[in-house]
């Protein structure tokens, strides 16, 4: 399992193998970054800064967070795709 704190989440709409949304994370207490990439969904998109996410396996787990306080449901399941340490895109946002 690896994930932490999410501090950058961005859709990427024109990937040749389809829209999909890029997540960079931060182990707390901790500078290292890792990134993944998830299928894009209406789940997915609600990403942001400050969210928890980890991931094992096929799926990442999120979890929303606003002001430190998580708000709905825990640990909401995303389609991961690939594997961990992605770059971030270079093409262009929505």
């Amino acid at each position: 399992m690896i994930g932490g704190q999410v501090i950058e989440a961005i859709t990427v709409s024109d990937h040749p193998k389809g829209s999909r949304v890029w997540i960079n994370c931060r182990e707390k207490d901790s500078t290292s970054e890792c990134a993944i990439y998830v299928e894009d969904s209406a789940a997915a998109r609600c990403v942001e800064k400050g969210d928890k996410v980890w991931w094992q396996s096929e799926w990442a787990m999120w979890s929303h967070y606003h002001q430190g306080r998580l708000v709905g449901k825990a640990d909401i399941k995303l389609k991961r795709i690939g594997s961990s340490g992605v770059s971030r895109p270079t093409t262009p946002v929505s």
